[in-house]
């Protein structure tokens, strides 16, 4: 059976509902014309790469799963270090199905870090009871969950070194959605750590030994219990409800290269002023110029855009595009590091001696230079929290509502 095939199998038993499998990359065929197909079942000792990418809708998209897919399998198989080790590369598909909508289970997942229950009763009301389910607890990502976690959970039984060790041999990556994604996968390990007996302390040392590493994420990200690095662009305003610096940033197009701020729980943060090098570092912003013009309305826009421009929140590692500002690049570096320092730290472990966890800063950081870049990181995102902590906060807040309002979407219509 073909990827096709597997696919409108389990659309045709799921019958709206959500789903997910996983694949990975295979030489192209007949019946893998996109060089993609259905995973092969993860064993508790693989060392994995999860990509988990947007929500994915409700089409097959097999041609895009892949286009990431390549992505990060190319810069696994780049890496010298890991020639004749085995590292699976693996991607999420995802349908959706006819009850989830993707900007409301993100919403809810917020307002439950918020402990905001009265936004999740009105959100919710009215709504069927597949709905509710379907968003709250998504049946696509519990299928995630069961083929890429619960093998490795299962093998670890209620035994903490052998959990310490499963939980230290997959490495997730993630963009936009997937972050979303990422955390409801911590809240189900939770919950099965809690059944096979484990204590906060106990779950707490399991969750110090998984990474990923999260582009443009829209999630809550201060709920993450494990070391979850957020990689992000200031001019990303793709979240409508981001953080309070992201806001100011915005307001004041702040031009500051490269940050990092001080961890957020679990969560530590990589941001740079802007992704695109026009108009920031020195360089020419963009000319808008008149397009068209229809019924005396004039259309202004940019021409020259180049397709292969990336975007603010479209950026992902691996490989730089030429539009790619210094602090961009160098963000890019960061992240490339902690994923495959990560890896490296992985395919290290054995189950009678746990190689220690390395935590961020040695990972992102290979050499002296880039211990320092990330020192200057660090310094100057304490700086820019400060000049937000003392700016006028009246303003700020104006701009906060009128920005997060304006980017209402009406995709969740229940």
């Amino acid at each position: 059976m073909n990827i096709e095939e597997y696919y409108d199998k389990l659309k045709k038993e799921r019958k709206g509902k959500s789903f997910a499998f996983l694949a990975e990359r295979v030489e192209k065929s007949a019946d893998a014309p996109y060089g993609i197909a259905v995973a092969r079942p993860i064993e508790p000792d693989d060392v994995v790469v999860l990509f988990l990418a947007g929500n994915g809708g409700k089409g097959k998209h097999l041609k895009e799963y892949n286009g990431y897919l390549k992505k990060v399998d190319d810069f696994i198989k780049q890496q010298k270090e890991f020639e004749g080790k085995s590292v699976r590369v693996c991607i999420a598909v995802c349908d959706i199905g006819e009850y989830h909508r993707p900007k409301l289970a993100r919403d809810l997942l917020y307002y439950e870090a918020w402990k905001a229950t009265e936004y999740t009763e009105a959100d919710l009301r009215g709504a069927s009871d597949v709905v509710k389910e379907e968003n709250l607890h998504p049946m696509y990502i519990k299928d995630i969950y069961d083929l890429a976690i619960k093998p490795k959970v299962e093998a670890g039984g209620s035994d903490l070194r052998a959990m310490r060790y499963y939980m230290r041999t997959i490495t997730a990556v993630t963009h936009c959605h997937g972050g979303y994604v990422n955390l409801h996968m911590e809240q189900m390990l939770n919950n099965d750590l809690e059944e096979k007996g484990f204590n906060k302390i106990e779950r707490d040392l399991i969750f110090k030994r998984i990474f990923s590493v999260n582009y443009s994420p829209d999630c809550p990200i201060s709920i993450a219990k494990s070391n979850f690095v957020c990689i992000e662009s200031a001019q990303d305003d793709h979240a409508q409800y981001q953080s309070q610096l992201k806001e100011y940033f915005q307001m004041n197009h702040t031009d500051f290269g490269l940050i990092m701020f001080p961890a957020t729980n679990n969560a530590r943060t990589f941001m740079c002023a802007q992704v695109d090098k026009a108009g920031v570092e020195g360089n020419p912003k963009r000319k808008q110029e008149l397009l068209r013009e229809e019924f005396g309305v004039k259309y202004y826009g940019y021409r020259d855009v180049d397709p292969n421009d990336i975007g603010e929140h479209d950026f992902l590692g691996f490989e730089k595009v030429k539009n790619m500002s210094k602090g961009a690049i160098k963000l890019q570096r960061f992240a490339n590091n902690v994923l495959s320092g990560s890896v490296r730290n992985s395919l290290k472990q054995t189950k009678n001696k746990l190689s220690l966890t390395p935590n961020v800063m040695r990972l992102a950081s290979e050499t002296p230079k880039q211990f320092a870049e990330f020192v200057k990181a660090f310094i100057k995102g304490q700086k820019e929290i400060i000049q937000c902590q003392f700016s006028d906060k009246k303003v700020l807040s104006a701009f906060m509502d009128w920005h997060q309002n304006c980017r209402v979407s009406k995709e969740d219509e229940l």
